[in-house]
């Protein structure tokens, strides 16, 4: 089994603490309790494994030339893109609050490439 990068230790890190700040904001404001959850949580899996998946595309085209690492660049995108559609289509069906918590929760990603550098330090304090 390979080693865990330290990046996406701190990305998940900081996926879990922003996703955590949203799910006690959501149990405050949304009615549909449940459905929020629901979509949050698979956003946050979802966007969990796009770092991973990130991660190992980033080192995979490292073993390439120019032209063959953007193709396997591509080849990771549309992969992370087909399963990001997959649970829109799937948190489509459980509720209108589980769509906008996916998406949120997939926006978590973003909040913890902010949040990065603090979870590094977190980490490794």
């Amino acid at each position: 089994m390979k080693k865990i990068s330290d990046i996406v230790k701190e990305m998940i890190l900081g996926i879990m603490v922003s996703g955590v700040c949203v799910a006690l904001i959501g149990l405050i404001f949304v009615p549909e309790r449940m459905d929020f959850i629901i979509g949050l949580f698979l956003g946050l899996i979802i966007a969990i494994l796009m770092i991973f998946s990130m991660n190992h595309s980033i080192e995979k085209a490292l073993d390439y030339d120019e032209k063959g690492a953007q193709i396997q660049s591509i080849k990771g995108y549309i992969l992370r893109m087909i399963f990001l559609i997959a649970g829109f289509i799937v948190v489509y069906f459980v509720g209108w609050w589980s769509v906008g918590a996916y998406f949120l929760g997939i926006m978590c990603m973003k909040a913890a490439a902010y949040l990065q550098p603090y979870t590094k330090k977190f980490l490794h304090h």
